[in-house]
């Protein structure tokens, strides 16, 4: 290994019941790419603590990296055990309920987002995850509703505005005042270039320009 690494397993040796040891180690092994490696490191710190999240997090998309989509779900579904209000675990359950794209997926992940929203109150990154979840259903306005609230909560979401931005260009989405109120009143540099799109799509092509010349003092 290298000198980092090392240091790291000779931390260990001195402490191995060292979470912050244990973890440095794994993640520096995971961002080299030995995903085996990275694997068996967390794997033995989950073994030492079962309820620790961040860990069995880490783990899990480790599994993902190796294809082990099966493993990685068992073990988001053990953080949500552990903790109902762990967000991130409900976030990646969503993205393989994406990744697997069947109707029954999919509205797996749509009930378990409502449900966590319920639970937490606004929080943007799921409102963005619902929102792709419902238009993949077939489900177009809702979603827009969802990107349109994540706005709210994180005006500078770029996710959101991509999205919303993505149905314009597709020409699904041409003269929404919803849509509009919302990416033409934020005044950032991604709901200006959204705004400008949406104007040109709708043909006003003045108010595309205007949106256009925002750009260069927006989000500063």
């Amino acid at each position: 290994p290298g000198a980092f690494t090392q240091r790291l397993v000779d931390t260990m040796d001195t402490d191995p019941e060292s979470e912050t040891a244990i973890a440095r180690l794994g993640t520096a092994l995971d961002e080299l790419g030995r995903y085996q490696e990275a694997a068996a490191v967390f794997e033995d710190a989950v073994r030492a603590s079962p309820k620790y999240n961040p860990t069995i997090h880490r783990l899990a998309g480790v599994y993902r990296k190796l294809g082990r989509v099966a493993e990685a779900r068992a073990l988001y579904e053990r953080e949500l055990s552990n903790n109902e209000y762990e967000v991130e675990a409900v976030l990646a359950l969503s993205e393989l309920d994406l990744a697997d794209g069947s109707p029954t997926a999919l509205e797996a992940a749509r009930s378990r987002l409502t449900a966590m929203l319920s639970k937490v109150g606004e929080h943007a990154a799921m409102r963005v995850s619902l929102g792709v979840v419902l238009y993949s259903l077939g489900r177009r306005d809702e979603a827009i509703e969802q990107y349109i609230l994540a706005l709210s909560d994180e005006p500078r979401n770029p996710t959101a505005v991509a999205n919303l931005a993505r149905l314009v260009l597709s020409g699904e989405l041409s003269n929404d005042p919803r849509v509009r109120d919302t990416l033409c009143h934020n005044d950032d540099t991604f709901s200006a270039a959204g705004c400008a799109l949406l104007e040109a799509a709708a043909g006003h092509p003045d108010s595309a320009l205007d949106a256009a010349a925002r750009l260069t003092g927006a989000g500063d």
